[in-house]
């Protein structure tokens, strides 16, 4: 859902590949409790949370740049 991506379903494979380890880990961690699906859906949530975040703040930089505004040096970093 990225659009410039030059292979989609490479990454879609990666993703998938890791949604599957962290669900055998909670399993593995949770096992023979209803919180395991519980938690797994929250940490979905949460990382989706961060994603929309990353790209707030990615736009807020690149609004403070095409406007000739000084970055705070630990933005520049980034």
């Amino acid at each position: 859902d990225r659009p410039g991506l030059e292979q989609p379903q490479l990454v879609e494979e990666i993703q998938r590949y890791y949604l599957n380890t962290l669900r055998v880990y909670i399993l593995n961690q949770f096992s023979g409790t209803p919180r395991c699906s519980v938690v797994y859906g929250k940490i979905l949530s949460i990382l989706s949370e961060l994603r929309t975040l990353g790209m707030q703040n990615s736009n807020m930089c690149i609004s403070l740049k095409l406007k000739n505004r000084k970055l705070p040096p630990f933005l520049e970093e980034i």
